[in-house]
């Protein structure tokens, strides 16, 4: 496959910097907690996008090197939306961040048919199955973004084309086959289809069942346009008089995705005055999305007897954020630790990190935590990030 490879000018070196794995924790949104309203001129904006993509097959590096992009979420982003429209699938390759304090400084993705499996996994004697198809063909198609510090932006540093691409063989884009990902989505459709003369139905027989001995028992659901089960949320008599009775503090906990269809459980948790959790609820969902999560507080004000909680622990989903905000206006909404935590991991050093759980776990008033936050964010040069 013919290739069309360029360098650019912004090859400075790297200095102080390792190399870390990608995590899904890097993109979960194309702007990065940057303002989209209040762009500088020199960024680009995600409604460019669409017209960028619309004039792909004249998009080369000197056009590349032209735009920057307000973080690197919205690179990663942005070069997603471009692998699309030309017609193959990408996936990241490196991430490089800083020892000092963990800024990340550089981001590079790639086709992903590059390169071809490693031979130990082809030619394994103890092998159970057979292998996967390959489905790697030595692409060469990358970009490199890179941090620019005098203005914290990003931009491209290097980029590479293929010239012979998916969109361009199957004659346009209209004309292209599945991607490894539409057919991931295709097949998940078609699960779904399938889930209301199966599982579903065994699912509302079970809980039907309950209602049945326990008429206490509260049940709703909904169903979308193609009559499938959407949103599922249920409690037993014995949950709804704890959360009359413990609900002041609840939690939510929205990580199990374990069942068969990798749908979000959310758990619904209280704490009893012997400090044991109890389930408060439950609720089957399809997907995290702001009017899912007011649905799911909607239902759980009616089966307390429209009773509001004082206080919220999520894992600082921003949909949830804003859900809560409007169905309990008056409840405070907290971050719990553990996930507090896992992103000052993902975004500094380990002696930052170190010197933060000291403020946690050593101040107990909070005139002393804010003068340790203080000294710490001032011998790590944090004076003016943004902490939200």
């Amino acid at each position: 496959m013919a290739v069309d490879k360029n360098s650019s000018a912004h090859n400075e070196p790297i200095d102080d910097v390792k190399s870390v794995a990608p995590s899904n924790d890097e993109y979960d949104d194309s702007s990065g907690g940057v303002d989209l309203e209040n762009l500088p001129e020199n960024f680009i904006s995600p409604e460019v996008w669409e017209q960028i993509g619309k004039a792909l097959e004249d998009f080369n590096f000197d056009d590349m090197k032209k735009l920057s992009f307000a973080s690197m979420k919205m690179c990663v982003t942005f070069y997603y939306m471009y692998a699309k429209a030309k017609g193959f699938g990408a996936r990241n390759k490196a991430v490089v961040r800083r020892k000092l304090d963990g800024k990340f400084t550089s981001k590079n993705l790639m086709c992903s048919r590059e390169g071809a499996r490693q031979l130990k996994y082809l030619e394994n004697p103890n092998r159970k199955r057979p292998s996967r198809p390959e489905t790697r063909c030595g692409c060469q198609a990358i970009i490199k973004f890179k941090w620019n510090p005098s203005d914290d932006s990003w931009f491209v540093r290097d980029f590479a084309v293929t010239v012979r691409n998916l969109v361009q063989q199957a004659g346009g884009p209209d004309k292209l086959p599945f991607l490894k990902k539409d057919l991931y989505n295709a097949c998940q459709r078609i699960q779904k289809e399938e889930i209301p003369d199966g599982d579903t139905e065994a699912v509302f027989a079970y809980l039907l069942g309950k209602q049945n001995t326990d008429p206490r028992f509260f049940l709703k659901y909904t169903r979308d346009e193609d009559n499938a089960l959407d949103k599922l949320f249920w409690c037993d008599g014995t949950s709804r008089n704890d959360y009359r009775a413990f609900g002041n503090v609840i939690a939510f906990d929205t990580t199990y995705k374990v069942n068969a269809y990798h749908k979000p459980l959310v758990v619904i948790v209280g704490v009893n005055y012997h400090r044991q959790s109890v389930v408060l609820a439950v609720s089957l969902v399809s997907h995290e999305k702001e009017e899912t999560f007011k649905w799911i507080l909607e239902q759980l004000t009616e089966a307390g007897d429209n009773v509001a909680p004082h206080t919220v622990l999520t894992d600082g989903d921003k949909a949830m954020a804003n859900a809560i905000s409007v169905v309990f206006p008056k409840a405070v909404h907290r971050m719990c630790l553990w996930n507090l935590m896992r992103n000052v991991k993902a975004h500094s050093s380990k002696t930052f990190c170190s010197g933060f759980m000291k403020c946690v776990d050593r101040c107990r008033t909070p005139t002393e935590f804010e003068q340790a936050w203080k000294e710490l964010i001032t011998t790590y040069g944090y004076e003016k990030e943004v902490w939200a």
